[in-house]
């Protein structure tokens, strides 16, 4: 959690970095953190996140669609993700867009 959180606080300060929302009513059903730079290693941040019971309806594929059109247009042609090996973005999503499984190293912070 600490992870996804420093992802998150930086998706807001720096220009490179952009939020898409989707909405249903006035709520936020999912989002999508992506990082606009060539150099990052990690594009999306933490990835299309969908609330649960809004999942398997098509709306994160549309998020992913929508945020890899932003990142093709913002000038990258290839992106990274960083995500767990069994996370149903992994095991559903990505392999659509023929996306590659790669070991990461990650550091997990441990409880004191």
């Amino acid at each position: 959690m600490q992870s996804l959180q420093s992802w998150l606080d930086r998706a807001f300060v720096a220009d490179e970095n952009i939020c898409l929302a989707l909405r249903h009513g006035s709520r936020i059903i999912g989002a999508s953190v992506l990082c606009r730079d060539p150099a990052s290693e990690n594009n999306f941040a933490p990835g299309p996140c969908i609330l649960m019971e809004y999942r398997n309806r098509g709306f994160g594929t549309r998020l992913f669609q929508a945020s890899l059109q932003l990142l093709r247009d913002s000038g990258l042609t290839r992106v990274s993700g960083i995500a767990r090996e069994l996370s149903p973005v992994a095991k559903f999503l990505y392999p659509k867009y023929n996306g590659v499984a790669a070991p990461a190293k990650m550091t997990v912070p441990l409880a004191a």
